[in-house]
């Protein structure tokens, strides 16, 4: 609820949960779904990874919460509007990231340039699980508000390790006539 209306300085944790979500979109679609061209799986694992971690820190920074708990309101209290209800049902769509990584890593083995990353996918998706049980046990306390943050970093995290490899692939098929797929033969990304 660092984000919630009446919170100091929202805009330090709104501004780049926006960018790190439009990222994740841009990322997804343009390119690691067209990195796995012909590889089964691809369609659901990229719908997964855009859907809770991009749209999802898109969307839930324009919907904020009422107040924080940190501040004395009650749960309930936190979502009495309708744009905090929406935040709040936005936070259930997270759900999906505890699942994203085990859908991706099975993807990733089905793919010769994506197979050495199934394991880390595994591993992130483990850690990312354990954080979203851990944040949902422990509630509104600040130890739950705590492990609310490793799973946006681990989350994070796990982008920016696909991401990476993907940048690995693309310069390592630069100026080489084999197709990583539809994202390798455009020139700006090559």
């Amino acid at each position: 609820d660092m984000g919630a209306l009446g919170a100091p300085y929202p805009w330090v944790l709104l501004i780049p949960q926006s960018i790190a979500g439009a990222c994740t979109i841009v990322f997804g679609v343009v390119g690691f779904r067209p990195a796995l061209v012909g590889t089964r799986g691809r369609t659901l694992a990229t719908t997964l990874l855009v859907l809770p971690l991009g749209v999802g820190n898109l969307v839930s920074s324009a919907f904020r919460l009422d107040c924080r708990v940190a501040d004395g309101c009650t749960v309930e209290e936190t979502v009495r509007s309708w744009h905090a209800t929406v935040h709040s049902i936005l936070g259930v769509l997270l759900l999906v990231a505890a699942v994203a990584p085990f859908v991706v890593a099975r993807c990733l083995r089905r793919s010769p340039q994506w197979a050495r990353l199934s394991r880390s996918s595994t591993w992130f998706g483990v850690a990312i699980a354990v954080a979203m049980v851990a944040a949902i046990i422990l509630g509104e306390s600040a130890v739950g508000g705590l492990a609310q943050r490793i799973f946006a970093l681990l989350a994070a995290a796990w982008v920016a390790v696909l991401a990476g490899w993907l940048l690995r692939l693309l310069a390592g098929r630069k100026g080489q006539n084999t197709a990583l797929g539809p994202v390798a033969t455009s020139p700006d990304l090559v």
